[in-house]
């Protein structure tokens, strides 16, 4: 009977320290696994192209905003100062804004006018009038314009032609320009001062002209003082040619 010879075991050497070990034939990474390790670090690095430039662009879009936003405001707050009337901007009543015009025209300080309300700064014959207007300026599309009168810091009133509109209604905001129109409205009484007097001489000489009897006469001038200026209590004069009476 053969026996039949045993396999030959794998090569061995030797090690550094005596240890036999077995050689292995390295492993190595074909190209196309190395390209693919590659590509994928790359694309966890470097972004996109074109993410630069659109973060860039989107940047400067911001800054030109605000710097518009800027612009509008400081133009706004030009034209606020140096406007001819006052203006005064209030929530809720509540005064939260005036210009310096404001504070001219009604001799209180910015102080003093940012602790009242308009109600505090209107005639009390006026603040019914006021407030109701008030309330339609928040739901009204055009500003709203009525003549009212303000009180200044020494107790004085002054004639105001008031044009309101809300600046933001959600949230009860009311801007408020007032016009003094204390002169005109002097020069207009004291026109229709003069109208009346001149009707009611025209009466008189008309009266006089056909009332042949004193006493007739007296009566027709002292009813048509009455009627045209509404006084109580007339008294008549008569005086000679010396200035006798």
């Amino acid at each position: 009977m053969q026996l039949k010879k045993p396999p030959k075991p794998p090569k061995q050497t030797a090690g550094p320290l005596g240890l036999k070990k077995i050689r292995r034939a390295p492993i190595q990474k074909t190209k196309a696994a190395q390209s693919k390790n590659i590509k994928t670090k790359s694309e966890k690095t470097n972004p996109p192209a074109g993410t630069d430039r659109t973060l860039l662009q989107k940047l400067a879009n911001q800054k030109q905003a605000i710097e518009t936003l800027q612009a509008g405001e400081e133009k706004f707050r030009r034209l606020f100062e140096q406007s001819n009337d006052a203006i005064i901007i209030h929530q809720g009543y509540r005064i939260i804004e005036v210009n310096t015009r404001a504070c001219e025209m009604l001799g209180y300080s910015k102080e003093n006018l940012l602790a009242m309300t308009v109600l505090d700064l209107t005639a009390a014959q006026n603040r019914s009038l006021v407030d109701q207007r008030v309330r339609s300026a928040s739901q009204a599309e055009t500003p709203l314009v009525f003549e009212t009168q303000w009180k200044k810091a020494d107790g004085q009133t002054i004639d105001i032609e008031l044009s309101t509109r809300a600046l933001d209604a959600e949230n009860n905001i009311i801007q408020g320009i007032g016009r003094d129109i204390t002169t005109r409205k002097q020069a207009e009484a004291r026109l229709k001062r003069q109208a009346t007097q001149a009707s009611f001489l025209s009466q008189v000489a008309r009266r006089i002209s056909n009332e042949l009897n004193l006493n007739d006469l007296l009566t027709a001038i002292v009813k048509a003082i009455y009627e045209t200026f509404g006084y109580y209590s007339i008294a008549l004069l008569l005086m000679d040619e010396t200035g006798k009476s």
